[in-house]
């Protein structure tokens, strides 16, 4: 599995995924990203989940292609006046491109959410700037305990209401009573968790970890593959004409056997964890029907 592998590949592939995506501005870099992405979550979660993420991801494309021609009127082609303001099919197209790219970026990070753990972050990070792991650290196990002290307080105190059907006053009162508590509630556990950790000595001497990481050749032969393919396909990208011109008109950039590569090389790029995760799976499967 992909999480088995050392904390600094997935930092490097996460980054370099990022990296990509902000400097090869092709609409099916993005397409293609968005689906590997889902298949690599479909490994992690369940298909009633899956399905709800590609919904959202077509409301997000929807409402991008709505809205964006309403804040931008560039563009030759027009398709109808607004308000004595031109709605374009160009700032149409753009708004579908940036949902797409903001789709993506969105399914990367729950790709992240699944493999990095606090204690991966923790590892990277925690030798060279010990502070900003303890942050990171207090940070990822503080949303979630936020949450369910929220839902604590709040359950609480809409029992105390003594309501069977409250009214939308009634409710946005007491959310602001249960937001009050929690902030208080954190600030306190955030001075008991400094002084904790300020009197067992974090910071005076050189950081421990709970979990032990080795770099093997799997996690180099990973890494090659990964480098290799996403620094070819910005060696590749480079004067290639593959940029597509949204204004003044629509230009879609000529298909040849050089943007086939490109293409070819950035879904490798993406893949890989999702080809590994296959891989691994029918290794499994394959042993579990011999036995």
């Amino acid at each position: 599995m992909f999480e088995s592998y050392h904390p600094l590949i997935h930092v490097i592939y996460f980054t370099g995924i990022l990296l990509l995506l902000l400097f090869c501005d092709h609409p099916v870099i993005p397409v293609l990203w968005i689906l590997f992405s889902i298949l690599f979550l479909s490994c992690y979660r369940k298909k009633s989940e899956i399905v709800k993420m590609i919904f959202g991801i077509f409301l997000l494309l929807c409402a991008m292609i709505c809205v964006n021609p309403m804040i931008s009127h560039n563009g030759a082609t027009v398709l109808f006046f607004m308000n004595g303001k031109a709605v374009t099919l160009e700032a149409a197209i753009y708004g579908g491109y940036i949902g797409l790219l903001l789709s993506s970026m969105m399914l990367w990070g729950g790709c992240l959410n699944e493999i990095m753990s606090s204690d991966k972050l923790i590892y990277v990070s925690g030798r060279a700037m010990p502070h900003l792991a303890l942050v990171i650290s207090m940070s990822m196990r503080f949303i979630p305990l936020f949450k369910r002290k929220a839902s604590e307080i709040y359950a609480y105190q809409k029992i105390n209401m003594r309501k069977s059907r409250p009214s939308y006053t009634d409710k946005l009162l007491l959310g602001m009573k249960t937001f009050s508590i929690v902030m208080t509630w954190s600030f306190e556990n955030a001075l008991d968790t400094a002084d904790s950790m300020k009197s067992r000595g974090y910071g005076i001497r050189k950081r421990t970890f709970y979990s032990v990481y080795r770099f093997t050749l799997r996690d180099a032969v990973f890494l090659t593959v990964f480098l290799a393919a996403g620094i070819l396909t910005l060696l590749l990208w480079k004067d290639s004409g593959m940029n597509v011109a949204f204004y003044p008109v629509f230009r879609w950039p000529a298909w040849n056997i050089r943007s086939t590569l490109i293409i070819c090389l950035s879904g490798l790029a993406a893949g890989i964890p999702w080809i590994y995760e296959v891989k691994e799976k029918l290794i499994w499967n394959y042993y579990r029907s011999g036995i």
